[in-house]
Parts: structure tokens; sequence; C-alpha cells
């Protein structure tokens, strides 16, 4: 039902009207735009499976969350523990901050006793086994480096979520064209996600996924690099123009358990996947001590940001 392709028509189905309302006070965006669609149906999935019930308490994984809107519209359910390489310095724009920076983005709109952000690699995730009723990822997995990786994630999941647990996310998915793969863009096509679900053992498809597209005039393949409405099916000039790829959604369920240690943690992450607390405590006392560090970490990250593109169009030119 709800594991599926990116689809234009979506957004004007009166269940995606109701979602949007809920997550952005307008029944509908003003583009058509697939990051849009991914948030709306990672909800309607989560109810539609049976979670996101009022006066229930979930405890909730957000991988790879940046800042997110799902974030504090999950902790409406219970608590979210928001994971992602938060870091001022990060290449990554949506987590180019400091963990605990994430409370105050997104205001008084939420209740914040119902949110832990930390830095975690998602590589090496070091909770114990069976720990959450929820794991979500809106569009982080395939910024892992190889499918490998992916495939070991998946395992983890597998073990952190509770029998009869949710897990939901989703990624970019090859509608046509060469896949893609390479370190930071691993995107899901049918052959590779045949291959995933042969490697499942605890969990199981919700629901069948689907890879119809309607003819909707807004699921015509446009250059994602150019063209933000609408922005379904596109291509990008460092994929090649022959690839095409949207967003997709998956749902699973924990239909057993596995064999594991429930009082070990999974993973013993290295120092790097974990940033030591005294560094991040140290950090954060200097840049609100003196504020100018802030300015002086804003446009070092700014100055980063203009050489990777010089780099990029570089390397595209040669």
């Amino acid at each position: 039902m709800y594991c599926k392709l990116c689809d234009a028509e979506d957004f004007y189905k009166p269940w995606f009207k109701e979602i949007h309302l809920e997550l952005f006070n307008s029944p509908q965006p003003n583009k058509i735009h697939r990051k849009r669609w991914e948030y709306v149906v990672l909800i309607k999935g989560l109810k539609a499976s049976g979670y996101l019930r009022k006066n229930y308490y979930y405890k909730i994984l957000d991988l790879g969350a940046g800042k997110e809107i799902l974030v504090p519209f999950l902790t409406r359910y219970g608590h979210v523990y928001a994971v992602d390489k938060y870091y001022p310095f990060s290449s990554w724009k949506e987590a180019a901050f400091f963990d605990s920076e994430l409370y105050n983005i997104y205001g008084g709109n939420y209740d914040r006793s119902r949110l832990t952000s930390r830095y975690l690699d998602m590589r090496f995730l070091d909770y114990y086994p069976e720990s959450f009723d929820i794991i979500v990822s809106s569009c982080s997995i395939e910024h892992l480096d190889s499918r490998d990786e992916v495939v070991a994630l998946i395992a983890d999941v597998e073990k952190l979520l509770k029998v009869g647990g949710i897990f939901a996310f989703t990624t970019e998915f090859v509608v046509h064209g060469p896949s893609v793969e390479r370190p930071g863009s691993i995107f899901l096509d049918e052959g590779f996600l045949n291959e995933l679900l042969q490697n499942l053992k605890l969990i199981e498809l919700l629901w069948p996924f689907s890879n119809y597209q309607s003819n909707h005039p807004f699921n015509k393949a446009v250059d994602g690099e150019k063209i933000e409405h609408p922005h379904i099916n596109i291509y990008v000039s460092a994929f090649g123009t022959a690839t095409v790829f949207t967003s997709a959604a998956f749902f699973f369920r924990k239909v057993k358990q596995g064999n594991y240690d429930l009082k070990k943690p999974i993973h013993l992450p290295p120092p790097e996947a974990v940033r030591p607390e005294i560094s991040r405590i140290l950090q954060q006392y200097l840049r609100e001590k003196y504020p100018i560090l802030n300015i002086i970490i804003k446009h070092i990250y700014k100055a980063k940001t203009f050489l990777s593109k010089i780099a990029k169009w570089t390397s595209l030119k040669s």
C-alpha cells in the first residue's frame, strides 16, 4: 500500500492532504517535490501500520535525522532519539551544528523532554537490542559508502527493533537507467532491493513494494540541479542523464526475535563514531563564551561548501 515509488498523483489524494495538514498546517505544498512526499508518506505508513496512536508512548530512533520536521512531530507520540553526524564543520548543512543545538532549532512547538539528540555515526549504533518501537530514516541510508554498509545497517535495525516494531524509511530509487553505486551515493534499484529482501532474517515488508507511477505530467523526468518544481523523477549530471531516480518508501515489521544478548549493545563504536563528550562540551562552551567563534565557523563552512562545489565542477569538466 505505502511501500511505493513517489508519484505526483499522490499529492492530490485525501490521505496526502490530511497528513500534510498535520505536518505543515496546510493541505498541499507550494511545490510538488519528492522530499515533501517522503515526510508525508512516512507518517501515513506508520499510522496505517497501527502505530502513532494517541495515548501511546513509543521509543523512536531517527537515523540521519538532521533537522527534519519529522523529529519534533514524532515527539507527540513518544521519545525521539535523533542521531546524525552533528558538527559545525559538517559538509552536510542539515547537520552542520552541535547536537545540543537541535533543541533550539525547533523553537517551543514540541516537548523538549521527549527529544534526545546525539552525534553518532549510524554505522556504529551503540544501543541495546530491542530498544525501539519505531526506527525511521528519511533519505539518509543512500549516503552510506557501499551496498555492504546498507546491508549491515538493516541487520542492525533488525536487532534494535522490538518484536512487532516498525522500520520505515525513504531513499533514492533508480526508475530506469544505470544504477548509482559510489561512496555517499548508494541508490536502490530492483536488483539491490531483491538482494536486501533475501538477506532479511527478523523483519519483513509490511506491504508488497509497487514500482507503479502514473502518467501524470509532473512525473516527467527533469534536471534535478535546475528544476525544483515539479521534482519527482530527476536526473543529475553527476550520475549521468541516463539515470533517472525518485524517492521510494519502505515499511518493515519485526516478526521474530533474534539470537542476541539483550544486555549488550549491538556495537562498541570507535572513537570517531561517537565524538568524545568532553570535546563537545569544551567546544560548545567556547562558542557560547566567545560568540565571534560562531561567525568564524559559519564563514569556514561557507568556504568549504564553495570549494567543494568548485572541485565537483572541475571534476565534471575533466
